[in-house]
């Protein structure tokens, strides 16, 4: 039997659950960033090979 709770509690548990939201929205972010970090070496790193095997190739 759960008693009925004060309207601080309530306003704390809101509170807690927004942080929680807060929290998780932040680390979606973060994470998204990451991969596009990730993302843009990988395909800078793709273009300086491309650009290398190209001088390679006309030095020969």
């Amino acid at each position: 039997k759960k008693e009925k709770e004060s309207g601080q509690e309530q306003k704390d548990r809101e509170k807690n659950r927004e942080t929680r939201q807060n929290k998780g929205q932040e680390n979606t972010i973060l994470k998204r960033d990451k991969d596009r970090e990730r993302e843009i070496k990988r395909k800078t790193e793709k273009k300086r090979q491309r650009l290398e095997d190209q001088e390679r190739k006309t030095e020969r």
